[in-house]
């Protein structure tokens, strides 16, 4: 016999952020070719996975000395990060500069597991406030301003299947997966991309099915 196994714990106000459904062409299907993948197995394995919560702590944390110079209109940042090609362009649209009159110099990293290819509200007030006194500016996030303003992951909650044939052949992947976004999505590259992470399966595998919330 073959039922599916509700998903635990999703509660009703969750949004359904991303559902990945592709079958063996590479078209998107319905959730029926997912049903019908796994109604015809030979064997049905189903498990639930929690994840904790946590964030990349990096060896060196954020750091940035903006140097806004009115003379010239021009705008020479020090920044850790991973993105400066990014940063430049963001910064130069919120600042309403062009991008010839921003430079972003990136020296030695020091560590970035992820946490440094977003853009914060304390690196953002350090340039404004460069622009604003025509100064340099420099903040240095410690440890703790680190620990409660540098990018979260994980904290997923995982419901999954796995449809294989009589010879133990994958023949679809089937998860539901519960993740904590957070009060808002980081800018700009979105924290849908934290629940992308489970999209991350085998090519040849003929079908996949992903629903991912977040709460």
């Amino acid at each position: 016999s073959y039922s599916v196994p509700p998903m635990k714990s999703v509660p009703a106000t969750c949004r359904v952020i991303v559902i990945v459904i592709v079958v063996v062409t590479g078209t998107s299907g319905t959730c029926a070719h997912a049903e019908a993948v796994a109604a015809s197995a030979h064997c049905v394995v189903h498990r639930e996975f929690t994840y904790a919560r946590h964030t990349g702590v990096p060896l060196e944390g954020r750091g940035i000395v903006a140097d806004f110079d009115p003379s010239s209109r021009s705008l020479t940042v020090h920044q850790s990060t991973q993105v400066p090609q990014q940063m430049r362009a963001l910064i130069a649209q919120h600042f309403k500069l062009r991008e010839t009159e921003v430079r972003v110099i990136t020296p030695d990293v020091g560590g970035a597991f992820g946490v440094k290819l977003h853009v914060y509200d304390d690196e953002m007030a350090a340039i404004a406030a460069s622009v604003l006194l025509g100064r340099p500016v420099k903040f240095v996030s410690d440890r703790f301003e680190a620990l409660n303003s540098d990018v979260h992951a994980r904290a997923h909650q995982v419901s999954a299947r796995m449809a294989l044939d009589a010879q133990g052949t994958v023949l679809g992947f089937d998860v539901d997966d519960l993740m904590e976004a957070g009060a808002y999505s980081m800018y700009p590259r979105t924290s849908v991309l934290e629940g992308m992470q489970t999209s991350n399966t085998e090519p040849m595998v003929p079908l996949k099915r992903e629903e991912i919330y977040d709460r």
